[in-house]
This record gives C-alpha cells, sequence and structure tokens, in this order.
C-alpha cells in the first residue's frame, strides 16, 4: 500500500510543481478532512500556502476553487495561485498570508481607536460587497476567516476560507436553505430550531458583519455563552431576539453613530436590516477619522476570549444534551429528493476512495462520517478549533470543517 501511494505522489502534478513543507513550522491549519500546509514552488522557491482536500470531498474542493477564480483581483480577498488534482487529494495553492487573525492582531495593540475600527471594517465591506456583487455569500464571516497580509501596522486584510461560500440561486424568490454557520457570528434567519430548513439570502453576511464589528469595538461577543451551563439553544433565541446591549465600560468611548451602524446591521428581519449598499454609504465608515478616543479592546480580549468561548464550547459540548442540533444536510427533505438517484454511485466511488486516502499522513481522516453522510456544522467547534482560535500561528489560512450542497 505505501509503494503505491508513493507511485501516485510521484506522478502527481502538484508533487511536480511545489515541495510541501511537511516539518511542524509548515502545518499552518486543519480541519476533517483536509489540511493546510506551507509549500514551495520549485522553479522560483515562492512561498505559498496550499489547502489539501481529501478526494472524497472533492466536489466541495472544485466549488470553493471555482468561487476563488471567481473573485480574484480583489486587494481584500486571499489569491487563488494554482489547482491541482490527483488521484488522491484536491489542492488548492493560495498566497501566504504572514499577519495573524483579525482579534490576535487587535490584542497585540496598545492602542486601538474608531478610526483604526472603520479602516478595518471598510477594506471588509469592500470585499463583502465584491462578493455580493458576483452573487456569492460567504456564510461564514467571523474574526479568524479575517487575516492581514503581513505584521506590518499597514498591512491590508484579506478574507479568506471559502469552504462555505455560495452562489445565490438566479431565481430572486430561490434562497440559500442548508444552515452553516458558527453560531456567535450566525444570522437569526440561518439558525435552524426546528424540522424544517431555514431560508436565507446575501442578507446573512450583512449580520456577522454587525457582530464582528460589535467585537472590535468592544473586545465582546455580543452572543456567547453567559456561563458554563448555558446551552446552545439559549445562545440561539438569544440571536434570534438580537439581545444584546451597549452597556458597561468598553462601550463608554464608542461613538452614537457606530452603535447605530451596529443596530442596523443586528435587526433580526433581513428585509430590515441595513442592505449592502446601505452599509457601503454609512456615515460612520466615512466620517470617522477624527474618532481618535482609545477604545478598550485590547485590553478586553485577553480576559473575555478565554472566559467565555470556554463557555460558548461547553454550551457546544452539551448541545445533544439540552436538544439543540443541526439538521444532517443529507436528512433533510431538499436533500432527500436531490440525493435518492447518486447515493448508491456515491457510495461505491466514496469507499474506492477513502481506501486510497488512509494512509497519506497530511489529510485526517479519523472525524469523518459514513460515506454518505456530510458532516454537519456543528463539527466546526471542537476544543482544538477553539484553542486555535484564540491563540493562532502565524501566516494562517483557515479551514472551516465539512462542506455541503447549497
Amino acid at each position: 500500500m505505501q509503494e503505491d501511494i508513493q507511485a501516485l505522489l510521484a506522478n502527481s502534478s502538484f508533487f511536480g510543481k511545489y515541495k510541501l513543507d511537511t516539518t511542524e513550522k509548515g502545518f499552518l491549519g486543519r480541519g476533517s478532512f483536509s489540511v493546510v500546509r506551507r509549500c514551495e514552488r520549485i522553479e522560483d522557491g515562492a512561498m505559498f500556502a496550499v489547502k489539501i482536500v481529501s478526494q472524497r470531498f472533492a466536489t466541495q474542493a472544485q466549488r470553493e476553487a471555482r468561487i476563488l477564480e471567481m473573485v480574484k483581483g480583489h486587494v481584500n480577498i486571499v489569491r487563488l495561485v494554482d489547482v491541482h488534482s490527483d488521484p488522491l487529494h484536491f489542492y488548492l495553492v493560495m498566497e501566504l498570508l504572514m499577519g495573524q487573525e483579525l482579534l490576535a492582531r487587535l490584542r497585540k495593540l496598545e492602542k486601538f481607536t474608531e478610526a483604526e475600527a472603520a479602516d478595518i471594517m471598510r477594506q471588509l465591506v469592500s470585499a463583502v460587497g465584491f462578493l455580493h456583487s458576483k452573487r456569492i455569500v460567504h456564510r461564514d464571516l467571523k474574526p479568524e476567516n479575517i487575516l492581514f497580509e503581513s505584521e506590518d501596522c499597514n498591512a491590508r486584510l484579506r478574507l479568506v476560507d471559502f469552504g462555505f461560500a455560495r452562489l445565490l440561486p438566479a431565481c430572486v424568490e430561490q434562497q440559500l436553505k442548508t444552515p452553516c454557520f458558527t453560531l456567535q457570528y450566525a444570522a437569526p434567519e440561518v439558525l435552524d430550531l426546528g424540522d424544517t430548513l431555514p431560508e436565507y439570502n446575501e442578507q446573512c453576511d450583512l449580520w456577522s458583519l454587525g457582530v464582528i464589528l460589535f467585537t472590535m469595538l468592544s473586545g465582546q461577543v455580543p452572543f456567547h455563552a453567559r456561563s458554563k451551563t448555558e446551552s446552545a439553544t439559549e445562545i440561539m433565541h438569544r440571536i434570534r431576539k438580537a439581545e444584546f446591549s451597549f452597556e458597561g465600560d468598553a462601550w463608554r468611548a464608542v461613538s452614537l453613530e457606530a452603535k447605530q451602524l451596529i443596530n442596523g446591521l443586528l435587526t433580526v428581519d433581513p428585509k430590515k436590516r441595513l442592505s449592502m449598499q446601505e452599509l457601503s454609504r454609512h456615515a460612520w465608515l466615512h466620517s470617522s477619522a477624527s474618532l481618535e478616543t482609545p477604545l478598550q479592546t485590547p485590553n478586553v480580549l485577553p480576559s473575555f476570549a478565554g472566559e467565555t468561548f470556554n463557555e460558548t464550547l461547553q454550551a457546544f459540548l452539551t448541545a445533544n444534551r439540552d436538544g439543540f442540533h443541526l439538521m444532517e444536510v443529507d436528512a433533510a427533505p431538499l436533500m432527500k429528493r436531490r440525493g435518492l438517484k447518486r447515493q448508491s454511485a456515491e457510495k461505491e466511488a466514496n469507499d474506492k476512495a477513502s481506501k486510497r486516502v488512509a494512509a497519506f499522513e497530511t489529510v485526517p481522516e479519523e472525524n469523518s462520517t459514513s460515506s454518505t453522510h456530510r458532516p454537519t456544522q456543528l463539527g466546526m467547534m471542537t476544543p482544538d478549533v477553539m484553542m486555535n482560535y484564540r491563540i493562532p500561528p502565524a501566516g494562517t489560512i483557515r479551514d472551516t470543517r465539512g462542506s455541503d450542497s447549497s
């Protein structure tokens, strides 16, 4: 088996062009069915990040590659450099980002102002607005998917991880249905609290931008576990009611205009929520240059992140006990109708792929389920992911666990 795998890799187009860094330093991130590592282009020594995906999930990787091709050229979106495929894996070669993720960067600052927050927000709005102009919804906007190109104080940000990104249906009346999210940043309409799938559109990204802005300005997440005993269901109910406040010392230095913007983004009804056009024209984004009063964010983040993330993680770990669940994608009525015809063929193909993949070190399969099931999004929030979120390594391109079909 080992000789067969080595023979397959020897004929791989990726390994013919790149040298994979298999050292500890070369490891950048991991998902359930992929890893991200540094790699070196053999012809000129240029360094990149490569996302390596098992062929069992090549369809999802190909979709991500197509979306990254569609958004090439925007200065605030990670750049796709190359795509390769061999019998074992699918390879997405991307620019290597040497800066940290958003909250880790803010945590290190001695001073952070609204003017600086507005600059970050303008870049985010530009990136997400560009996606929406292409009818693409990111669906997983959060601080760990916002990286900086370098450690330089003037470094530009990059939006990364398009594993959950989808094209909006061509018909205006149709909406996305599959619930994909990270709980603290999820829009109310995306949450699945019953037996029917939610319906939502690009407005879910606007809500997530509101949560990110709230966190930047205060160092706190508006929706999180308030105690170690609070369940994910309780957090979801607070999200669906937009139960948050601007109370506390951290908000005393924040302008009224910034709070009004957050209120407009964290509006439960997506039809009443600020649109991308309204957000891009909002006065706070363009007139906050004079707001140089230091925020408490760098001081609040270190203590707040540890406590609240541990408590939110506990809510996830006890979620099934308390009745919270995310519907399995293949168990949903919509997916059942789509999947019946191809289920048998997929099972045979995936079984073969599973045997091919088993021995390759860089793609962990230990969390995979039955070959006919795709992972629930609950699996995203495991203890190692939470720790990576809180203390991210430099040069990371994050990977969202799992994928889905709508």
